[in-house]
């Protein structure tokens, strides 16, 4: 009994050596897993009256906060169409994660931040994230995504 703990302890302490010996540090997820650079956002705002009605042709300004930039629409002017929805199209920067490649790991944000002005002076703010994540750990691979690509909707109710 006592030779079966001694070398149950010894694989265990060589499995430990070894996989310390490895390490996370200094993995990397596989070749061609890199966060997109040119990532484009698009967004959907549908404006709606207090009756649920659309609010059709709502002129809007529509400012980014770097170090996203707004592509479209054109100079940062919309109109909401005959439902009450305005398309945006945002190019946020890449925000990698520092921290976690020491690990191995990838994580890359994409954030967008807007502020609507309406013609009456109101503003409303709209907060996007998205995210790149590849871990170079197999146990957390998984948990992989890559940024959506379908669009984000926003409803806000004019009162």
């Amino acid at each position: 009994m006592p030779e079966n703990r001694r070398l149950i302890s010894a694989a265990l302490a060589l499995a430990l050596a070894l996989s310390l010996s490895q390490g996370c540090a200094g993995r990397r997820p596989p070749p061609g897993d890199e966060p997109p650079q040119d990532y484009l956002r698009r967004l959907v705002l549908i404006l709606e009256r207090a009756d649920y009605r659309p609010a059709a042709g709502v002129p809007l300004t529509i400012e980014a906060a770097p170090p996203a930039r707004l592509v479209s629409p054109a100079g940062g002017r919309g109109r909401t169409d005959a439902h009450g929805r305005l398309e945006m199209v945002f190019a946020p920067r890449p925000e990698p994660d520092e921290k976690v490649r020491a690990g191995g790991d990838v994580i890359v944000d994409y954030t967008v931040q807007a502020v609507l002005t309406f013609p009456d002076g109101r503003q409303a703010t709209i907060d996007d994230r998205e995210a790149f994540a590849r871990y170079a750990d197999a146990l957390y691979q998984g948990l992989n995504r890559d940024p959506e690509v379908k669009p984000a909707y926003y409803t806000i109710i004019l009162e």
